[in-house]
């Protein structure tokens, strides 16, 4: 990554350090952040999701790691982004909000993974429930939809450990 600071920068050198050393406490969360209830279930899509990424063995549903195949995908797209963000945090003083990009990235990382279906089908139990409510959908992981659409990212700068 190359950035330069050119004259005429309102920051002296010692504020970009403060700036450069304060990413460290900068963080991005992605995935289902707030205990949303589901529309048709007793569960929150934070448990539907976790169902989702590691199976039950009570509900016979397999492991479809959605999440951290987001997370991959995420991160082929992450290292383009760096450049503008660094530029526009460290030059611009866009705060938090140069991080949007990334939280956006990692956001559709994660339904490029839902998107993709690359999980074990649907048992024909699960297609015929679905059936018998109207459904004829066999896409796995979207049901209704808010799964994919509850999707949330978060960027904080959390308190130092000093």
């Amino acid at each position: 990554m190359k950035s330069e600071i050119t004259k005429g920068d309102d920051m002296s050198l010692d504020e970009y350090f403060k700036k450069i050393l304060a990413l460290d406490n900068i963080e991005i969360d992605a995935g289902y952040l707030t205990p949303k209830k589901h529309p048709e279930t007793d569960l929150t899509l934070p448990a539907i999701a976790a169902i989702q990424q590691f199976g039950s063995d009570t509900n016979n549903t397999p492991a479809r790691p959605f999440l951290t195949d987001g997370a991959l995908h995420a991160s082929k797209e992450i290292p383009k982004l760096w450049t503008t963000v660094f530029r526009d945090y460290l030059l611009h003083g866009k705060g938090l909000a140069a991080f949007e990009p990334v939280a956006k990235a990692s956001r559709e990382g994660i339904a490029q993974a839902i998107a993709l279906q690359r999980y074990r089908p649907l048992s024909p139990v699960t297609i015929k429930i679905r059936q018998d409510k109207g459904n004829y959908s066999t896409h796995i992981l979207i049901d209704s939809g808010h799964l994919i659409n509850g999707i949330e990212t978060k960027v904080t700068r959390r308190r130092s450990k000093k």
